[in-house]
């Protein structure tokens, strides 16, 4: 489908974006100056500020990290005394196929709504549950997290934060007669001064299973 300059401007009496947006879900191309313009999948409103979050899957062994599509987010605001659950229509949202999950946040909310930190985490109950842990990233920092300043700055246009990490829980083991476990421990650097600790803990475990 094509649409001319002129049919673009009858439509200046209604949003943009979603006039935008209706031309993109019909595969509409602009005609501007004889040239043609293929337009993006979304167009940021300037009264708000797109937050990416991209959730991403614990890396495989040559340190690769997919993302992971179906997981339900839901925005928190925190400062140091707590965290509180954003709790509106646009503070949740799905990751797509490339683990993509997008929040569009009214200016006006955080123009009026102080806190100055925001936190993406995995909605309870689902298959997938947050582990603060990325590897290869050496420290699980602004993991999903994001500032008040960061969407100031940015009304009308797309931020992307750290991407936050989602582990599966263990999967339920069929009833057997037996069952072969092997103990994987760390004698890193990072271990020093807790080996007592990791052999009292092996030595337990195995204790239990006895």
């Amino acid at each position: 489908m094509m649409v001319s300059a002129r049919a673009l401007g009858r439509a200046s009496n209604f949003s943009m974006r979603t006039f935008v947006r209706g031309l993109v879900a019909a595969g509409a191309t602009l005609l501007v100056a004889g040239a043609q313009l293929v337009l993006p999948a979304q167009a940021v409103d300037p009264t708000e500020v797109e937050v990416i979050v991209r959730v991403m899957g614990t890396a495989d062994g040559n340190g690769v990290a997919k993302g992971i599509a179906g997981v339900e987010l839901e925005l928190f605001r925190y400062n140091t005394a707590g965290s509180w659950l954003v709790n509106e229509a646009w503070s949740k949202c799905v990751s797509d196929d490339n683990g993509n999950c997008s929040f569009l946040i009214p200016a006006s909310y955080v123009q009026t709504n102080t806190l100055p930190n925001y936190r993406a985490r995995p909605v309870a109950g689902q298959t997938w549950v947050y582990s603060p842990l990325f590897w290869p990233y050496a420290q699980p920092i602004l993991i999903g997290e994001f500032t008040t300043q960061n969407l100031s700055s940015n009304f009308g246009r797309t931020y992307t934060t750290n991407p936050i990490t989602v582990q599966a829980p263990n999967p339920t083991l069929s009833a057997a007669c037996s069952l072969d476990i092997a103990l994987v421990m760390d004698y890193s650097g990072s271990m020093n001064g807790y080996e007592a600790a990791m052999r009292n803990a092996a030595d337990a475990f195995v204790d239990a299973l006895a």
